[in-house]
């Protein structure tokens, strides 16, 4: 995800770029650019990059800015708030275990700051939200959007 996210924003950068070195170009292509103190290259160059903006805008979505982000937070909110809660799992990694674990989510008792609580058996247990790999739904890999 973050390599994705990483893409995105370089190619919206690459754009701006585009559009910056083109008013630059236009404007008086004056600068302290190197080769781009020629207004002619200035310009061209520019010219270029917004040309194959509309492939680079393809690909980039940044986030958050246009796009609405939804946090682990966010998700386990809606899961608590779900009339069948009970069909919910919520998987994570055990750091004693060393393997993934689940817990079921009806014994998901409250969020407080950046842990989950779990009453099972009159016992409480803490997991923090960054553990979180993924959340089933019936035993299946759960897509909030669907």
């Amino acid at each position: 995800m973050i390599k994705e996210l990483l893409q995105r924003y370089f190619l919206n950068l690459l754009a701006i770029i585009g559009i910056t070195i083109l008013w630059v170009g236009i404007w008086d292509g004056i600068g302290n650019l190197g080769p781009m103190e020629n207004p002619l290259v200035s310009f061209f160059v520019g010219a270029a990059l917004l040309a194959i903006s509309p492939l680079i805008f393809k690909k980039a979505q940044p986030l958050p800015l246009w796009e609405e982000h939804e946090t682990i937070k966010d998700l386990v909110e809606k899961i608590q708030n779900h009339p069948k809660k009970y069909q919910f799992h919520i998987k994570y990694k055990d750091q004693r275990q060393k393997k993934e674990t689940m817990l079921n989510a009806k014994n998901l008792h409250r969020i407080e700051k950046n842990f989950l609580i779990f009453v099972e058996n009159n016992q409480e247990k803490f997991l923090p939200i960054h553990r979180i790999t993924s959340f089933l739904y019936k035993g299946q890999p759960w897509n909030p959007k669907k």
